[in-house]
């Protein structure tokens, strides 16, 4: 007698930024009952609330959510620590379908495909990249990185420090790009799942509309005190303080921008984070455009039926 194999399935709300991913994310898990993995590498910080477009204190009370404030903004947090939490909660759990959101893509693919096997910190090396950091700027270790790898250097920001020294500390212990060397390594898929991957396709000229009325709804809602708030308590050192939106204004408090100057730098930087973000799911084949929620649903809807 052969038994059934059973699968958690999952269907993965996923999208650039301002796409609607948390309202529509809400709508989605309230239909088919079921409990939201935030998969943003900003919703992990506890305080930071305004300036990461975080569900709201109603929308948590309605819809169980996982992953969200469940560190401090001096403790760090990376993808392989999210791969292990969230199969954690799915495999943990009695529920057999869950909604994944976010537009962290190294999230996604961590949680589906596993992360390569990992190669421990090198002190010394991290030492050097940070005295060049302090000498020379953060964009001197990006140039390098491009220069080595530009496969890895395009998928990642300018500014993601933890990712640019990680990636090069992998290429001087490995002496192999690191593009190759994690593509070569052994990952840990997911077992015993399936999902669907899902997206809004909004045009560029509508979505560079609905980034700036977030970014000005959200300074309307309060970024400025919220960021005086962390800042005030954690300094301006920490890493979520360097992210969009309140990297801008801790400059502005610094005397470095004026006010209107760091609203303009967020909108831009946002619309450049977005851009990214699409150059990367553009080449996912396994996602599935959507043009509104009701074809969002409407997918849904057979994935959860086959």
């Amino acid at each position: 007698m052969t038994t059934t194999e059973k699968f958690k399935k999952l269907i993965i709300l996923t999208g650039p930024t301002c796409s609607d991913k948390t309202t529509n994310s809400f709508y989605l898990a309230k239909y088919f009952n079921s409990e939201i993995i935030c998969a943003d590498s900003m919703h992990v910080y506890d305080s930071f609330d305004i300036g990461t477009g975080k569900p709201s204190k109603d929308q948590q009370k309605e819809i169980k959510y996982h992953l969200i404030d469940i560190i401090k903004p001096y403790e760090s947090y990376d993808a392989w620590r999210f791969m292990h939490d969230s199969r954690k909660i799915i495999n943990d759990s009695e529920k057999s379908f869950f909604i994944i959101s976010g537009g962290t893509q190294l999230y996604i693919d961590a949680l589906l495909n596993g992360l390569t096997e990992g190669i421990g910190k090198n002190d010394s090396l991290r030492d050097q990249f940070k005295k060049r950091i302090d000498q020379y700027g953060l964009e001197n270790l990006y140039n390098e990185l491009n220069e080595i790898d530009q496969d890895c250097a395009r998928k990642i920001s300018r500014n993601d420090k933890n990712r640019i020294i990680r990636f090069l500390e992998i290429f001087y212990i490995t002496k192999t790009k690191p593009s190759v060397f994690m593509s070569s390594s052994k990952k840990m898929g997911f077992k015993n799942i399936k999902y669907i991957k899902l997206s809004l396709d909004i045009p560029k000229k509508d979505l560079d509309s609905l980034i700036e009325e977030r970014v000005y709804f959200m300074i309307d809602r309060g970024l400025l005190k919220e960021a005086e708030r962390i800042i005030s308590k954690y300094g301006d050192k920490i890493k979520p303080i360097q992210s969009i939106g309140y990297s801008e204004i801790a400059y502005y408090l610094q005397g470095k921008l004026s006010y209107e100057e760091a609203i303009g730098k967020i909108i831009v930087n946002t619309r450049r984070l977005a851009k990214r973000q699409l150059t990367w799911m553009r080449k996912d084949k396994e996602v599935y455009w959507c043009k509104d929620l009701n074809e969002i649903i409407e997918k849904s809807n057979e994935f959860y039926s086959s």
